[in-house]
């Protein structure tokens, strides 16, 4: 289409893939999948992310990726009403001699959930890293002592632990929403990064990879490890926000 001379524009859940497919126009938005225009019944903010994605149009040439600089509106009470969290978890603390142990107890408590979502749904997500949610806890927990020179099989030991990561959030969502109720993604998301050993895990983590040596976990850091608004909301650095960015050929 562009070769033709029409010029194309998209939006991207997930920037990783779209600096790798290289597209001509490209507006990267830090929503949860599934939502590339934000909150249901929001017309203002869809507007305003249709509005970005079409102003890209006036670039002649490309490739060119640019960051929404809003993030997905907060939910109002109502949407989170009637959802259940029953599960009596370890308390997230700061203490990293015991992370990985509560961090394993916790996945022994969300088990049972994640097999009743399992069955209902008759799949899952979980699996992309190739191992069990046990495993990936001990690997991605393993990062808070040092990096390790390599992983297992033949991955670069950053996609090893991005794709470690994708498979425990996955484990953690798609059993809390077996729970009784209705948990929206921003319940999901809230409780996450604000009540589990996981989430706190993944926080300090971040900190560590962006101040480190290791410049693919630090890229890591910087896009695709927390999400934006909970960095905010803890008042930990941000993602820098370049206005314009033109992906390796």
């Amino acid at each position: 289409m562009e070769g033709a001379g029409l010029a194309t524009t998209q939006i991207s859940l997930v920037r990783e893939h779209t600096e790798t497919i290289v597209p001509s126009r490209a507006l990267w938005v830090s929503f949860p999948l599934g939502r590339p225009f934000g909150v249901p019944e929001d017309a203002g903010f869809q507007t305003r992310v249709l509005r970005a994605a079409l102003e890209l149009l006036d670039q002649e040439s490309g490739p060119v990726l640019t960051e929404f600089d809003e993030d997905i509106p907060e939910p109002t009470a109502p949407s989170s009403e009637g959802w259940a969290c029953p599960i009596d978890l370890p308390q997230p603390t700061a203490d990293e001699t015991d992370a990985e142990a509560n961090l394993l107890r916790e996945i022994s408590s969300l088990q049972p959930w994640h097999e009743l979502s399992r069955n209902r749904r008759n799949r899952t997500t979980v699996g992309a890293s190739g191992l069990e949610p046990e495993s990936a806890a001990t690997f991605v927990a393993g990062f808070l002592h040092e990096v390790p020179g390599s992983a297992a099989g033949a991955l670069p030991i950053e996609e090893a632990f991005k794709l470690s990561v994708e498979d425990l959030k996955s484990f953690y969502s798609e059993a809390i929403t077996a729970q009784p109720g209705n948990a929206t993604p921003e319940d999901i998301q809230s409780w996450l990064w604000n009540e589990t050993v996981l989430g706190e895990i993944l926080l300090v983590l971040h900190q560590r990879f962006r101040n480190g040596p290791h410049a693919e976990l630090a890229a890591l850091a910087e896009y695709a490890l927390v999400p934006r608004a909970v960095l905010e909301a803890r008042k930990l650095e941000r993602p820098s926000r370049p206005r314009w960015h033109t992906p390796q050929q």
